[in-house]
């Protein structure tokens, strides 16, 4: 199974995402539709089914000693940069640091497991696109992320962690929710 653990996010955000995000393929992009886009703390990648019970019990730990804090959502950029787009995103205004603790913290717990840490620093992003061809697509990214320039949702609790499966379709991913732990226990 492919899997990742993501932040769970607010209602108030996925509504809002629902105004911003397109769906299907237009100028070299493949927008993520509005309910598959989440705040990624840790791609597992590629994972024996009879581990799921021990990565599900980390993340219940992980999860109870964390506190739920306030998101909020502002601006928009590419990875890894403007010529040669691979991948758009949106930020984060608030939480970003309270994320990078979480994300720190699954890290730590996972690797336990046998799964490699982190080499990069984490960047806490919402994927909304990416870019299948970065120079063709570099005009459709430029427009986009010049539209969502003033993009900004107010705050508001990110409260849950989620392990999520992901089935690679032709058409895009199909995201399965495996279970889910509240930040600060039940």
């Amino acid at each position: 199974m492919r899997l990742f653990v993501a932040a769970e996010l607010p209602a108030s955000h996925r509504a809002s995402l629902a105004d911003v995000c397109e769906s299907g393929r237009r100028g070299g992009v493949r927008w993520v539709p509005a309910e598959n886009v989440h705040l990624t703390l840790k791609f597992l990648g590629d994972v024996d089914e009879e581990l799921v019970p021990k990565i599900e019990e980390a993340l219940a730990a992980v999860a109870a000693a964390a506190e739920p804090f306030a998101l909020s959502l502002s601006g928009c950029g590419c990875f890894p940069n403007d010529r040669a787009p691979r991948v758009i995103w949106l930020g984060l205004a608030e939480g970003a640091e309270e994320a990078a603790a979480v994300a720190a913290a699954v890290d730590k717990a996972l690797e336990a497991l046998g799964f490699g840490r982190e080499k990069r620093p984490f960047k806490p992003h919402l994927t909304i696109g990416r870019v299948k061809e970065p120079r063709a697509g570099a005009p459709a990214t430029a427009q986009k992320i010049k539209s969502l320039g003033e993009y900004a949702v107010p705050a508001a609790r990110l409260e849950a962690v989620a392990l999520v499966k992901s089935t690679l379709t032709p058409e895009g991913s199909i995201y399965e929710e495996l279970g889910r732990w509240r930040l600060g226990g039940d």
